[in-house]
């Protein structure tokens, strides 16, 4: 578990890192952002819950984390529809190019 999840760990880190000066470009590099900081904060999170796990041998932390990285996915796709709402709102208000010349 620690070593998958310390190579899952690096390979979404390169990926961030990658991504960093992409995440306000446009409405489509913003998720893909979104997904990789989200990708992150669950790998730690899942690290952080094996050891826990290992630790207390208990599930609860492995449920905790799990409720967490579900809100943290949550609020991401939340926040992605909202910005892809006004972004559609902000197109279609405005009229096309074409239409706008005859």
């Amino acid at each position: 578990m620690g070593a998958v999840g310390a190579l899952a760990l690096a390979a979404n880190g390169v990926c961030f890192a990658l991504l960093w000066r992409h995440r306000a470009e446009d409405i489509n590099m913003r998720p893909v952002w979104l997904c990789s900081r989200n990708d992150l904060i669950a790998n730690v999170s899942v690290l952080l819950a094996a050891w826990a796990v290992w630790m207390t041998l208990s599930p609860w932390p492995d449920i905790a984390v799990g409720a967490l990285i579900c809100a943290v996915f949550l609020r991401s796709a939340f926040l992605v529809v909202r910005e892809a709402r006004a972004e559609l709102w902000l197109n279609h208000a405005q009229p096309p190019v074409a239409a706008a010349r005859r």
